[in-house]
């Protein structure tokens, strides 16, 4: 399938809007959680592409053009399958032990939110480490956390001016 280019034009050009739009959520629940607000949009960057709209299932991101397109996808999977939400990417599983509804994963300050919230429970873990608090918001898995904090890093090195 051949994806437009005014679409993939779209798609990188509003991530970094979004990231003004909802900067101050970024900043606030960072603060709340005493984590660098960066770490959090570095997140938000390498999981979604900060697209708060994005559904990953099995590797695979699918990018809506609203929350309520969004909405209609989640309606079409397994209720009990594994996947990732919104801006921040939070797997169903949390969502699901949490008793938080899957509609809220669409809302982009509550998806910040809820993961900024998840951070500070790997960090607690993690005893302070955020390195590996970081690997164990993307997965338990060692396998797949030393590429994802390579990807972080980087980021958020692009983040303060660092190359």
């Amino acid at each position: 399938m051949r994806i437009p280019l005014a679409l993939v034009i779209c798609f990188i050009y509003s991530a970094p809007a979004f990231a003004k739009e909802w900067d101050s959520c970024y900043k606030s629940y960072a603060e709340f959680y005493g984590v660098d607000y960066r770490i959090l949009l570095s997140i938000a960057l390498v999981e979604s592409g900060n697209y708060p709209y994005t559904i990953n299932l099995g590797g695979k991101a699918y990018k809506y053009n609203d929350k309520e397109a969004a909405l209609a996808a989640l309606k079409n999977l397994d209720a009990e399958g594994s996947y990732d939400l919104g801006l921040m990417q939070v797997n169903s599983a949390w969502f699901r032990a949490n008793d938080v509804p899957f509609e809220l994963a669409f809302d982009p300050c509550f998806n910040i939110k809820f993961g900024a919230y998840i951070l500070a429970l790997e960090i607690y873990a993690a005893r302070g480490d955020l390195t590996e608090a970081v690997k164990r918001y993307h997965s338990p898995y060692k396998r797949w956390q030393d590429k994802y904090i390579a990807k972080i890093l980087n980021q958020y090195n692009k983040l303060q001016g660092k190359k």
